[in-house]
């Protein structure tokens, strides 16, 4: 995220979830923030945040010990929170805004999902390069390369998901001008270095039009 003077007051929301769960990160007034509602503990970090400046962030979540974790330009921030609710079923996923409310109001560049909770390690090894799409784990990247950099981008509402599967969780662009320098898709945050290091065992069967989803152990003669 790339912050700016207003998005430093409030509780702007970075990610958010179903409006009964009150899952989210978001900023508190500067602070990098997550919690798990509707209990709502949170895990905050302690120092404000620069502005005008690029930051790489991310939240764990371990559903078996039950801590959440915050982590800024790869390393741990804030003390994580313990005690907060066992995992469950997402119904929603927003970028920038909560309910339709508590807009992000920055820029915000390489979104990235994942179904375990990154190591220490997975996340500062990753988070200053470019992901290859089929790494174990990934449930959705973002990396918001559709549009043209402050161009006349009307009607590029859809948000790809450029993770390697049959079915991908493409987004919608909602409240988005889509022209000019504001509320609009913008260049890179930064230059990525390669793909992590690391590469991917893959078959690529050719033939049809078919999609093998990933780990199906029967997949049809078709």
């Amino acid at each position: 995220i790339k912050t700016n003077s207003f998005s430093l007051a409030g509780f702007p929301n970075i990610l958010s979830g179903n409006q009964n769960t009150g899952t989210a990160l978001f900023l508190n007034n500067g602070l990098l923030a997550a919690g798990h509602g509707p209990a709502f503990n949170q895990v905050l970090d302690t120092d404000v945040l620069l502005v005008d400046t690029w930051y790489h962030i991310a939240v764990t979540y371990d559903s078996l010990t039950k801590v959440m974790q915050l982590y800024k330009n790869g390393s741990p921030a804030g003390i994580p929170a313990t005690g907060v609710l066992p995992d469950y079923i997402e119904t929603t996923q927003s970028i920038g805004s909560f309910s339709g409310q508590y807009f992000f109001p920055g820029k915000i560049d390489q979104v990235r999902f994942w179904s375990t909770a990154r190591t220490a390690a997975e996340i500062l090894n990753s988070y200053n390069c470019s992901l290859s799409g089929d790494e174990p784990g990934l449930i959705a990247w973002y990396n918001f390369t559709n549009g043209i950099s402050e161009a006349n981008n009307a009607g590029l509402t859809t948000l790809q998901d450029f993770s390697d599967k049959c079915n991908p969780n493409d987004g919608t662009l909602t409240g988005f001008t889509l022209n000019g320098s504001t509320s609009n898709w913008v260049a890179d945050s930064v230059t990525l270095t390669g793909a992590c290091g690391a590469t991917f065992p893959n078959i690529n069967v050719t033939g049809n039009s078919i999609c093998i989803v990933d780990r199906d152990s029967i997949p049809s003669v078709a």
